[in-house]
């Protein structure tokens, strides 16, 4: 492994907090072994990928295609969840045509669950090994720039959608720090505008909506509280951690296009990995879903 492309791969930190999360939120203990599984893979894909100089985005489209696809595919089936792993069978046994499936997938096409799975973790690493020339992997699949209009809500780098929203640590503790979008596809981010809904630019106070955890500041400001099922292992967590367990995500909603964004707060956690935590966190997908909120980018398990 090149010392200099491995010491810059962002999946050290990603498995650093998947492990970290696995321990303090138990219920996502399943997802983060198979996470970790996924990790490692994408890691060995980003640095052959850096290592082998790709240099356009047709021929990046094809190397994840070839290269990434069938070892994701192998990871899903050896170490996913059971129907993860039965739909990966079946996927391959239709013998599909991968580049297609990336191609779908980045033109933002209805592909299944196990499709949708497959064509990001494949693409993810060579989409952040292009870095700036991202842009040409998409093109190359058929993807459109957005519109002008809907360009800021876009990454400015692949014009991918928005997977999570980011608050920065504030050097001032009562004062919020800046926002920005993190891409679904290659993990970038991009200064966005805090009160205005990542999905459709609404930007009326009566029109957005913050959901978070029962004990955080979000929920007593607001009223709207987000409450674990009433189980006893729930019950027994809540007596010996009194403290929100999502204290530093919440749920960022808007009533004119019935989307949600989960946000992160760093400032509150400075150990948070936006991508992994809104990966993790299962319970506030599940508020969102019984609400009737839809999410704006599935992530990698179609959350």
């Amino acid at each position: 492994m090149n010392g200099a492309v491995a010491a810059a791969t962002p999946f050290e930190t990603r498995r650093t907090r998947t492990l970290a999360l696995r321990d303090r939120w138990p219920f996502a203990a399943e997802l983060a072994n198979f996470v970790l599984h996924v990790l490692a893979a994408q890691e060995r894909a980003f640095v052959a990928a850096a290592e082998a100089h790709i240099d356009t985005g047709a021929a990046a489209l094809r190397y994840a295609a070839s290269e990434i696809f069938p070892e994701m595919a192998r990871v899903a089936a050896a170490h996913g969840p059971h129907a993860m792993a039965l739909g990966v069978q079946n996927v391959l046994e239709a013998r599909p045509d991968p580049e297609q499936i990336l191609a779908a997938w980045l033109r933002g096409e209805q592909v299944s669950a196990v499709e949708h799975f497959l064509a990001r973790a494949a693409a993810g690493p060579v989409l952040e090994v292009m870095g700036r020339r991202a842009a040409d992997v998409c093109a190359a699949a058929g993807a459109v720039r957005p519109g002008e209009d809907a360009a800021r809500r876009h990454c400015p780098q692949c014009w991918g959608p928005p997977q999570v929203s980011v608050f920065d640590a504030s050097p001032d503790a009562l004062v919020t720090g800046r926002r920005s979008l993190e891409c679904a596809r290659c993990a970038a981010r991009w200064p966005f505008a805090r009160l205005t809904c990542a999905a459709c630019g609404e930007t009326g106070n009566r029109m957005l909506e913050i959901f978070a955890e029962e004990g955080t500041l979000e929920s007593e400001m607001t009223g709207h509280r987000v409450r674990g099922r009433a189980t006893p292992e729930a019950a027994a967590a809540s007596v010996a951690a009194p403290q929100a367990r999502f204290g530093h995500v919440r749920i960022d909603a808007c009533h004119a296009c019935r989307y949600y964004i989960l946000t992160v707060d760093a400032g509150r956690d400075p150990q948070a990995v936006p991508a992994i935590d809104d990966l993790l966190a299962l319970p506030l997908h599940l508020y969102a879903a019984d609400g009737g909120w839809r999410r704006i980018a599935p992530n990698l398990m179609g959350l």
